[in-house]
């Protein structure tokens, strides 16, 4: 008898078949995001903010969701070493390029279409003994984005167009990097060159009252990664035209952009920009060209943990610099220290979140790898101290590096950057303190789940479901948030540092798919 499944019936049904097993989870799991917001809204009782957040959280989900899935689309099959299968198969790739690109687009979609629904039900019956069916219904009436007789609907669809456009973006410009990490990274900065152009290129038409260039550049921004979502908004029709200048650019970028994809997807081998079986002049005269080794396991870890942390911090602070530069030249106030303070501490605290948020990610993820794992556990190495060395390495590096931007932001602004009123140093270093708590969040849940994608959803999640359910016991118990807060960052740091730390040292991991 025959105990083995039958074969699927098509190329076709088997790349689904992979894909959606790869993505299911992944849908899960952003669902469950975005949906447990009306829930908190609904037992904090914070009715009348309920439009306010859904297009909050419209805007936040579509950052999020296309970040972290199109760097997953761009890395994942190189980072898990399946890439090599997927070309030895007898298909083109751009066949299980566009599969996963498709599958990649519904996950990210199909939870915004769920958040819609809960906020209807939500806004209708008025669960868990909210107060909006005091409010009249008038509110999601007012005309929307693209002409929707519904702003819920019309934030919905921009969301879904932003989010496909982002995803799009963050494939095309990480592809064939070597894991998700990479991947991210790359396309994060691409992402950012191309709207610091545009927005350097508005901000000089306007100044110098260059209509047609102003017009003409705006039209590009609807190909621009997530410009899309903009165009049928605030849009200024050029005569009867209407939205379609800005229609056919988003339609015309992207479709270069797949075509782009689809090309290059699985086309490059990770790692060598040559045959394989091409001859080293470096392997042909031995290895006098590598250096000496180091004295000390510690300083060879504390060096390549600087080596993987190092330059993504700097690029990071690079970025903040230049954007600080960017926006502060672009108002039209008076020029002032303290405005150029708070720019840099906003444009710092934004960037600081997501570069924290990947590096905590990218902390072991290298050294989780099959057979780097099995290697590295086969040396006679203290496995706590080799954590401790990677861990407080990264967690100086983003402290110093976010730290010192933050310090110069409190000294621009005369110590009101966070308009604390007492003590505005301690302030920022609690936000410090916060972010390096963010950072070993991340490279906790990624050493228990070993994906990249689940570790920041459940990380955003851990720390938006921490601060909601801290602020409800300092509200019911009536403690002051000053200590308290303090107590409940500590707690939270010891907690998180000693689960990595477990997870380390003893390989608890969960399999997930």
């Amino acid at each position: 008898m025959n105990d083995f499944p039958p074969p699927l019936r098509s190329v076709w049904r088997s790349l689904l078949w992979k894909e959606w097993h790869e993505h299911k989870w992944k849908l899960a799991s952003l669902t469950a995001l975005v949906v447990a917001v009306p829930t908190i809204i609904g037992f904090w009782g914070v009715d009348s903010y309920l439009l306010m957040a859904a297009m909050t959280v419209t805007a936040c989900y579509c950052l999020l969701a296309g970040t972290f899935v199109g760097m997953s689309t761009a890395g994942s099959e190189a980072g898990r070493g399946t890439l090599p299968f997927l070309q030895s198969l007898p298909v083109p790739m751009w066949k299980p390029g566009t599969v996963k690109l498709l599958i990649a687009l519904a996950t990210v979609v199909l939870p915004l279409f769920a958040l819609l629904v809960v906020f209807c039900v939500w806004w209708t019956f008025a669960w868990f003994g909210g107060t909006l069916s005091l409010y009249e219904p008038w509110e999601l009436q007012v005309p929307g984005p693209w002409g929707i007789q519904n702003r819920l609907a019309g934030t919905t669809l921009s969301g879904v167009i932003g989010v496909s456009s982002l995803l799009l973006w963050m494939a095309t410009a990480g592809m064939n990097r070597s894991d998700e990490i990479r991947s991210g990274a790359i396309g994060f900065l691409v992402v950012c060159f191309v709207w610091f152009v545009l927005a350097t290129g508005l901000e000089l038409a306007v100044r110098r009252e260059l209509t047609s260039l102003k017009y003409g550049l705006e039209v590009l921004c609807a190909a621009a990664p997530g410009g899309a979502a903009f165009v049928g908004r605030d849009t200024r029709p050029l005569e009867h035209l209407g939205w379609w200048p800005h229609l056919f650019a988003a339609l015309l970028g992207h479709t270069w952009l797949l075509n782009l994809y689809l090309r290059r997807f699985g086309k490059v081998v990770p790692g060598t920009s040559r045959r394989t079986d091409e001859a080293s002049p470096q392997r042909a005269g031995g290895y006098q060209h590598l250096a000496p080794p180091m004295r000390s396991q510690l300083t060879a870890v504390a060096w390549k943990q600087m080596r993987e942390t190092g330059p993504l911090a700097l690029l990071a602070v690079l970025g903040v610099l230049v954007a600080t530069a960017a926006v502060w030249m672009a108002d039209f106030r008076s020029k002032t220290a303290d405005e150029l303070g708070n720019v840099l501490g906003g444009i710092t605290m934004s960037v600081c979140f997501f570069v924290t948020l990947v590096t905590g990610i990218g902390v072991f993820l290298e050294d989780s790898k099959p057979r780097v794992e099995d290697f590295w556990r086969s040396r006679p190495v203290n496995h706590s101290l080799w954590f401790s060395v990677k861990f407080l390495v990264g967690a100086l590096i983003l402290a110093l590096s976010f730290g010192l931007l933050m310090l110069l932001a409190l000294w621009l602004t005369d110590g009101d950057l966070l308009r604390s009123e007492n003590n505005p140093g301690a302030a920022v270093t609690f936000v410090i303190l916060l972010f390096v708590l963010i950072y070993t969040l991340a490279m906790a849940t990624f050493c228990a789940l070993r994906q990249p994608l689940y570790a920041a959803v459940l990380t955003i999640g851990l720390l938006l479901g921490g601060m909601f359910l801290a602020q409800l016991a300092f509200d019911y118990f009536e403690i002051s948030s000053g200590k308290a807060g303090w107590a409940l960052l500590l707690f939270s740091q010891i907690a998180a540092t000693t689960l990595a730390w477990q997870a380390v040292k003893r390989n608890w991991h969960i399999a997930a798919s």
